[in-house]
């Protein structure tokens, strides 16, 4: 069993926590009515990121789970997520909790499988507890193809197959998130988005890929840095 805190989730859902984004937060705060005691969730969801330091190496790990909430998510007390098959598990004692429009979450972006291992593929339980200890059972699925785990980024799209979604993250100094989407059409080589990003010092072409209903991998190729060149 792995114990685990929360991490700074911007608010723009998952994908920009995912890419290690610093952004203008909506974490949640304030103060919530004693009416409003049992817990509520709509669903939990699953991102699986594969980050990619260099060329030469295969990618590190992590998982990232997210339950969305109806009850109030300032009273979310603590989550479980654990591995049906192996029974193994994390705590995340202090979830992240943040709100983005009218919904609203609570999780971690930073479950990390078990040393030399992948993340684990099949089903898995999530234990959603309120203050009161008042538990809800939420659960998704983890499916990636297994040549990923030794895949290298010269591998990429193809080991995930042709529906991979091909994106660009674009970022500025201390990780800040400038941009994260597909190439725009204005864009005919890279000069053209540093010119459109002025602070822009380095970009990574992402892959997305759906794996099941509630459970999407992304993989981090490694950073592109910005020329000296001054445009």
């Amino acid at each position: 069993m792995r114990r685990t805190g929360g991490c700074a989730v911007s608010a723009s859902l998952f994908l920009y926590a995912l890419l290690g984004a610093v952004f203008c937060m909506l974490l949640v705060t304030g103060v919530v009515s004693c009416a409003d005691t049992h817990p509520e969730t709509v669903s939990a969801s699953c991102f699986v990121v594969f980050d990619y330091t260099d060329a030469s190496r295969a990618a590190s790990q992590r998982l990232c789970v997210f339950v969305q909430t109806k009850s109030a998510v300032q009273r979310t007390g603590a989550i479980t997520v654990a591995h049906t098959k192996s029974s193994y598990e994390w705590q995340i004692l202090e979830p992240v909790q943040f709100a983005y429009g009218t919904n609203q979450w609570a999780g971690s972006t930073v479950l990390l499988p078990r040393a030399g291992e992948p993340v684990l593929q099949g089903a898995y339980t999530v234990t959603y507890r309120n203050k009161l200890d008042e538990e809800v059972l939420e659960s998704f699925s983890v499916l990636y193809p297994e040549a990923l785990v030794q895949a290298l980024p010269a591998d990429m799209p193809s080991v995930l197959g042709k529906s991979a979604a091909q994106k660009i993250a674009v970022y500025a100094e201390n990780e800040k998130l400038l941009y994260y989407g597909a190439a725009k059409n204005t864009w005919k080589t890279a000069d053209d988005m540093w010119k459109e990003y002025g602070s822009a010092v380095k970009s990574r072409r992402c892959y997305e890929y759906r794996s099941s209903k509630n459970c999407t991998v992304i993989c981090m190729l490694p950073p592109d840095y910005r020329s000296k060149t001054q445009f």
